[in-house]
């Protein structure tokens, strides 16, 4: 509990460090902090999007031999699995038919409309 308070601080360090490499994004991503200060939490109960989640994280991670690829000197390197998964695909149901997006570039692209 005692590191909640810097949830939102790690996020926004992470997302930083995630997209490094994207200058607009870097701009971008400063502004929509800046814009929202406070960070609030909450419980996903849609199920849908809980399904979606679960389905993404199995298939990826399928058996579990793949951590092996991220599992260095003892050392579970979390933010090389995070930006992996990110990667994946996912679906969604827009205007009633399916469409594919890459979690990575979709939080870029809505990023970059509202803040760039």
């Amino acid at each position: 509990m005692a590191d909640v308070e810097h949830t939102p601080d790690m996020v926004a360090q992470y997302l930083l460090t995630l997209y490094a490499n994207d200058k607009d994004m870097q701009k971008g991503l400063v502004k929509y902090f800046n814009s929202s200060p406070i960070a609030c939490f909450d419980r996903i109960t849609n199920r849908s999007i809980i399904t979606k989640l679960n389905y993404t994280q199995s298939s990826w991670a399928w058996d579990g031999l793949r951590f092996y690829k991220y599992l260095r000197d003892g050392i579970l390197h979390t933010k090389e699995i995070n930006k992996d998964v990110n990667e994946c695909p996912f679906s969604t149901k827009e205007t009633g038919k399916e469409e594919w997006h890459i979690p990575y570039l979709y939080f870029a692209e809505t990023i970059k409309e509202q803040f760039c």
